[in-house]
C-alpha cells in the first residue's frame, strides 16, 4: 500500500520533473528545523538523523544550517539558495518572504481562554496519563508496540509515540526518546481530517455550504470552468484539478509549495485535467484551498481562524497543543502543515469514536460525520475507499484499509505513518506518529501492532 508515496522531497538527490530543487530544499530544512526545534523542542542532531538526512537521501549535508537561538529562527543556504524561517508562538514556523519578517513578527493573534487541566484527573479530561481498564493487557500491547520502535535494516521506522485509548481512557502510551505526551508532533495529511471537521463545524453554523460553487476570486469568471468546483470536491479530491501527466501521482506539488509566498493561490493557478466531480487525484493544494475558503469565511484573517478553531474545537475537548503554520501571506495550512500532541491527537479521536460529542454537547453534527465517512464513487490508484478527508474502512471502490478490523472503522493518515485510528465499535483510538521513510513498511507493520493489539483488549 503505497499510500503515502510523494514524488519530490524524498528523491532531492535526483532530478524529478518540475522540482526546484535547491528552493524547496532550503525552504523544507528552515522550516522543519525551526518547527521542530522551537516547537517541538528536539535536538539539531535527532531532526538531521530521524527527518532531514532521510527525507533528502543525504542531500542536505551539503547544507548551511544556522540556528538562532535568541532570535528563534533558522537560516539555510543549499547551492544558489537561501531561506529563512522565523519561530513564532502559537503560529510555528513561517518562511519569511514578501511579506518581511518584521511584520509576520508584528502579527498578534487574540487570547484564547484555557482551563487548565488537573493533573490528578486522567485522560482525556485532566493531565495525567494512563488509567487502568479491567482485561485489558498491557504487557502485550508493549509487546506489540515494541516492534513499531525497532530500527530495522531495510528502512527506518522512527516512531515517536504509540497510543491506546480503549473505553474512553487512555490504557497504553510509549515515546521515544525526546518526545513526551506534550511534545507536538507533525500531522501531515492527517490533518486535513481537522480541515473536514472545521468545514462541517462552518455548515452546522450556516457560515458554509460544502455543495454549492466555492467562492475562490481566482476563479470568478462565469466561464471559467474551474468556478463550478464545491468545497466537498476539494475535501474529497474530486475537483479535477491537476495535470492529466501527474494525476496518478501522490501529492505531486506539494514540496513546491514551500517556496512560494501564497500556496493555495499556487494551486488556484492549475487547470482542470478533468470536470469537477469526475476524477479523483490526491492533492493537498485542495486541501489549502479549503483551509483558504474556511478562513475567509470567518473573516479573512490568521486570527479569526485560530479563534474559532481553538474555541469552538480543540478547547472543547481538553486539546491545548494544537498549531498550524501559516505561509507568508497569511494563510493557514491545515491540511499539511499542522502540529499536535499525540495525547491531543487521541482526543481528537475520541470526537470522531463519539461521532462529535463531547461530555454532552455536539461540537459537530453527526450527520456531517456521516458525510466524511461516505466514501465518494470515484476509483484511486490506492484502491481505498476515501471520504471527506478521512479513509473510511468500507470497500465501496476499494478494499478494506483495515482487513481486520470493522468496516465502521476511520483513519486519519499523514505522511510518514502519522495515523489516528478509530474504531466505535470497539471504542477504541490507536495514534502513531514518526518519521517512517518506507511508508508502505510501516503501514504493514501498523497492521501487525493491530493484529497483535486485538486479543490484549476484552472486545
Amino acid at each position: 500500500m503505497k499510500l503515502l508515496k510523494i514524488s519530490c522531497i524524498c528523491a532531492l538527490s535526483v532530478s524529478v520533473t518540475g522540482c526546484k530543487i535547491a528552493d524547496t530544499m532550503a525552504a523544507y530544512a528552515a522550516t522543519t528545523m525551526c518547527t521542530k526545534v522551537f516547537l517541538s523542542g528536539l535536538s539539531e542532531k535527532h531532526i538531521m538523523d530521524t527527518d532531514l538526512i532521510p527525507a533528502s537521501k543525504g542531500a542536505v549535508k551539503a547544507a548551511l544550517i544556522n540556528v538562532d537561538y535568541q532570535d528563534e529562527s533558522v537560516q539555510v543556504r543549499f547551492l544558489d539558495s537561501t531561506k529563512k524561517a522565523i519561530y513564532r508562538e502559537n503560529l510555528g514556523c513561517t518562511l519569511t518572504g514578501g511579506v518581511s519578517e518584521e511584520t509576520l513578527r508584528a502579527q498578534k493573534l487574540p487570547d484564547v481562554d484555557f482551563t487548565e487541566l488537573s493533573p490528578s484527573v486522567s485522560w482525556p479530561y485532566g493531565s495525567a496519563g494512563v488509567s487502568p481498564v479491567n482485561g485489558v493487557n498491557v504487557e502485550a500491547i508493549d509487546d506489540a508496540a515494541n516492534v513499531l520502535f525497532e530500527e530495522k535494516s531495510h528502512y527506518d521506522i522512527n516512531t515517536s509515540s504509540v497510543l491506546v485509548a480503549y473505553q474512553g481512557k487512555l490504557v497504553y502510551e510509549k515515546y521515544a526518546e525526546e518526545y513526551d505526551p506534550l511534545t507536538p508532533v507533525a500531522l501531515f495529511s492527517a490533518s486535513k481530517t481537522v480541515t473536514a471537521v472545521l468545514s462541517g463545524m462552518l455548515q452546522d453554523d450556516g457560515l458554509l455550504d460544502v455543495y454549492q460553487a466555492a467562492d475562490v476570486e481566482e476563479w470568478s469568471n462565469a466561464n471559467d470552468p474551474r468556478s463550478a468546483i464545491t468545497p466537498y470536491q476539494l475535501m474529497t479530491m474530486t475537483s479535477g484539478l491537476g495535470s492529466e501527466k501527474t494525476n496518478q501521482q501522490i501529492d505531486p506539488d506539494v514540496f513546491d509549495f514551500l517556496t512560494v509566498d501564497d500556496m493555495a493561490h499556487a494551486f488556484t493557478q492549475k487547470g482542470l485535467y478533468a470536470q469537477p466531480g469526475t476524477a479523483w487525484h490526491y492533492n493537498t493544494g485542495n486541501t489549502l484551498i479549503q483551509t483558504r475558503l474556511i478562513q475567509e469565511k470567518l473573516g479573512g484573517n490568521l486570527g479569526n481562524l485560530y479563534e474559532y478553531m481553538q474555541s469552538r474545537l480543540f478547547y472543547k475537548i481538553q486539546a491545548k497543543t494544537a498549531v498550524v503554520q501559516p505561509d507568508n501571506s497569511g494563510n493557514m495550512g491545515i491540511g499539511a502543515f499542522m502540529f499536535m500532541s499525540p495525547r491531543d491527537m487521541a482526543r481528537f479521536g475520541l470526537l470522531l469514536e463519539n461521532y462529535g460529542a463531547w461530555r454532552g454537547e455536539q461540537i459537530i453534527s453527526s450527520q456531517w460525520l456521516e458525510t466524511m465517512l461516505d466514501a465518494v464513487e470515484q476509483p484511486n490508484p490506492w484502491n481505498r475507499d476515501y471520504g471527506v478527508g478521512i479513509f473510511p474502512n468500507t470497500q465501496k471502490v476499494g478494499e478494506a484499509f483495515w482487513p481486520m478490523l470493522p468496516s465502521d472503522t476511520m483513519s486519519a493518515l499523514g505522511l510518514r505513518g502519522q495515523l489516528i485510528i478509530i474504531v466505535p465499535s470497539m471504542d477504541l483510538v490507536i495514534v502513531r506518529t514518526g518519521d517512517a521513510h518506507d511508508e508502505q513498511e510501516i503501514l504493514v507493520d501498523i497492521g501487525r501492532f493491530i493484529h497483535d493489539l486485538l486479543p490484549a483488549l476484552p472486545l
